[in-house]
């Protein structure tokens, strides 16, 4: 047996992520709330907390119903709540290497979340990578992702994409799903980065695919650890049984605030904080053209910044640790080399904090 994968990226967070004195703009969450703001947002919560038994949730009744009116799939889909969209991934691939004793083949865009692979490796697949890229310009590689989608069993896509915050055009979309479709394929897309003004969600591509999303990244609430999947029926009674093996629900408290938040989803978007921070991100690039290059991002929280050094990786996060800023470093965290050190810079934090980060990597970019 080969060793466990490990998780980069969660281990990089692990180190550095709570470390006091920190500018944090490694992270992908936009700026979470605070339980008073949920309790001001939604009135009645304080009072049912009072109330909330710590037992077993009965999600089905509660929840689930929730987050139907929240999706709003097609008749031939439901809904299945869980801990996160970590949960949702390892859910459907184990879901699907349950169908065969054969080889299975998945393929994951690269760079991206650690836990496509991560899965896939300790299941047993066989791990097919598709690139954003091909170009110089950090957007997706059509052809790749077509003959990724010819040749796998299982097909993922993150749209907007994590970390370049590219958007998939939705005619490939397509075309990519017709091709999953004609193969009995699965076709996974990862939508935790997508407000729904972004684009239309996936699920209206027909029964084969598979979509997921949490409360976690645009809508500021990483802690409350709720996600859900949106699959067809036969799918969600698969992938529910696996569920009771494992978590066997999200938690009492995810499911009290989950079902009270959904009422009020408008109240905690972040679309306009990341509308802001994004205008202030695009400003403070070309203001510093000569020290950065920002690939522009679609959507989403999260941006790949290139930097205009001949100075390694490491020792540009040092600098910029040192400095007082977290940058979550490309190679180091997504396991990817480029012709120039790159960065995954997250602009969903709270606006002063990413206007005091930016100031302070150019400073210490000019000092250095």
């Amino acid at each position: 047996m080969s060793d466990l994968r490990a998780f980069a990226l969660e281990d990089f967070f692990a180190e550095f992520e709570h470390r006091s004195g920190l500018l944090n703009l490694a992270s992908s969450d936009a700026a979470p709330w605070t339980l008073q703001d949920v309790f001001d947002h939604c009135p009645d919560l304080q009072t049912y907390f009072g109330r909330l038994s710590l037992n077993y949730p009965d999600v089905r009744e509660s929840l689930v119903p929730a987050l139907q009116k929240f999706c709003q799939p097609p008749s031939h889909m439901e809904v299945l709540a869980v801990s996160g969209a970590a949960e949702a991934i390892f859910l459907i691939l184990t879901e699907r290497r349950s169908q065969s004793d054969g080889q299975l083949r998945v393929a994951v865009p690269r760079p991206s979340y650690g836990a496509y692979a991560g899965i896939s490796d300790l299941l047993g697949y066989e791990i097919i990578d598709y690139g954003y890229t091909n170009d110089g310009e950090w957007s997706l590689d059509a052809d790749s992702l077509r003959q990724a989608a010819t040749n796998s069993d299982t097909l993922v896509i993150n749209n907007p994409h994590n970390p370049t915050g590219r958007l998939i055009d939705a005619k490939l979309l397509q075309e990519i799903s017709d091709v999953v479709t004609s193969k009995q394929g699965t076709l996974l897309v990862d939508e935790v980065f997508r407000l729904p003004e972004d684009c239309p969600s996936a699920t209206h591509l027909g029964a084969h695919v598979t979509v997921i999303s949490s409360l976690s990244k645009v809508y500021g609430m990483p802690g409350l650890r709720l996600g859900w999947i949106v699959t067809s029926q036969t799918n969600i009674q698969r992938l529910r049984t696996i569920q009771q093996y494992t978590t066997l629900t999200p938690n009492v408290f995810a499911q009290a605030v989950g079902q009270e938040v959904l009422k009020h989803i408008d109240s905690f978007s972040r679309r306009d904080l990341l509308q802001t921070n994004r205008s202030i991100l695009l400003t403070w690039a070309r203001q510093n053209s000569d020290l950065v290059r920002l690939i522009t991002p679609d959507a989403g929280t999260t941006a790949v910044l290139e930097i205009n050094s001949s100075q390694s990786e490491e020792y540009l996060f040092n600098l910029f640790e040192s400095s007082g800023v977290l940058l979550a470093p490309g190679t180091r965290c997504f396991g990817l080399n480029n012709a120039k050190p790159w960065f995954r810079l997250g602009y969903g934090a709270p606006t002063m904090v990413l206007r005091n980060g930016l100031e302070t990597i150019s400073r210490a970019l000019r000092h250095a």
